[in-house]
């Protein structure tokens, strides 16, 4: 069911090894090409904001790029497979925090651009 594959995803997410985040998201490319077979694999939003947290806590030198992709891959798959998924302000919070942990040297550049975008998305409105 879509609550077990979350258990892995977030299990993955908290275990912080380098891999966590490709194998986070190979789980979740999984559950979104299968849900028009199986609803009961259906993705949520809890599975994506694992999948982000997976990537913003691997120690890899592109988890927050990649944690960001999926922002960008989610729009896909809605289009593509029909799916109502949309990022919440955690989506956006976790990939700040990613870019926060990085040692990107425009980390703070990518926050506030995440952030800008947290804003103009009407459906992720920021916490008061």
């Amino acid at each position: 069911s879509t609550h077990n594959y979350n258990l892995i995803i977030d299990a993955l997410a908290k275990s912080g090894r380098p891999w966590a985040g490709d194998q986070a998201e190979a789980i979740l490319e999984y559950m979104v090409d299968n849900s028009a077979k199986n609803l009961y694999i259906a993705p949520n939003h809890i599975s994506l904001n694992a999948c982000i947290d997976a990537h913003a806590m691997s120690p890899k030198k592109d988890s927050a790029r990649r944690a960001e992709a999926l922002l960008d891959k989610l729009a896909r798959w809605r289009r593509d497979y029909k799916l109502e998924i949309y990022p919440d302000c955690t989506s956006y919070n976790v990939v700040i925090k990613a870019w926060g942990m990085s040692r990107s040297v425009d980390a703070v550049q990518n926050g506030e651009r995440i952030f800008a975008k947290l804003e103009k998305d009407g459906r992720a409105v920021p916490d008061e």
